[in-house]
């Protein structure tokens, strides 16, 4: 008989914040990997000298959900709006 294994599936969040934010965006991400999601944050899932803005584009790909901390510098900021777009360009969450 053979035996039939769970696939456990982790939800991918990518997380989208403003560099002033990045102390709350840290934690965020270390609450979500406690809680098992496989969360993506620019300063741990991009290598130093890799085309920055290609890798976010995958990033945002491969994520389920999209999570914007919203914070007065986030929404001034034109790299989180680039991510934004490009999020409901894929339709994430």
């Amino acid at each position: 008989m053979s035996s039939i294994q769970d696939v456990r599936t982790q939800t991918r969040v990518f997380i989208s914040y403003s560099r002033k934010d990045l102390a709350v965006a840290q934690d965020l991400r270390d609450r979500l990997i406690d809680r098992d999601f496989d969360a993506y944050l620019d300063i741990h899932d991009i290598v130093k000298g890799e085309p920055w803005q290609a890798r976010l584009r995958a990033l945002i790909e491969q994520a389920d959900t999209v999570l914007f901390l919203i914070s007065p510098d986030a929404v001034l900021s034109e790299i989180c709006e680039w991510e934004i777009n490009e999020a409901e360009l894929h339709e994430k969450r």
